[in-house]
């Protein structure tokens, strides 16, 4: 519920959504937080950056099928499977839970592809 709670120095995490309306799934990643880079103060040359926290609590995913239906009123449950440390490992551990379950190659998943490079329509 809070940043507080999550692990000392949490990267991001990976996370499943279930729709129990339509009983279907999504697998993705979300950060904790997002580097902004703002423009030097009077009299410095060196750009400042600060970290704030990022939507983590509200985010829903990026398909816009699984968006479409939590707007039309679905019931849905999100659930953190893997906590991570640094962007490597989030993207690691991403990859690796879209393989061990299936995610493109079953319609029990939103997931319409892979890091971009495996997709559905390929696969069926």
């Amino acid at each position: 519920n809070t940043i507080e709670q999550m692990p000392q120095g949490s990267f991001g995490f990976v996370y499943v959504i279930h729709n129990l309306t339509k009983n279907k799934k999504y697998c993705g990643k979300k950060f904790l937080f997002h580097k902004k880079t703002l423009k030097p103060l009077k009299n410095t040359k060196r750009k400042r950056m600060v970290y704030k926290e990022s939507d983590w609590k509200t985010y829903t995913g990026s398909n816009a099928e699984l968006n479409t239906d939590i707007v039309s009123g679905d019931i849905i449950r999100r659930d953190i499977i893997k906590i991570c440390f640094t962007k490597k490992q989030l993207t690691y551990y991403e990859l690796k839970y879209h393989m061990l379950l299936g995610v493109i190659e079953s319609n029990e998943y939103y997931n319409d592809n892979i890091a971009g490079k495996f997709y559905r329509k390929d696969l069926l």
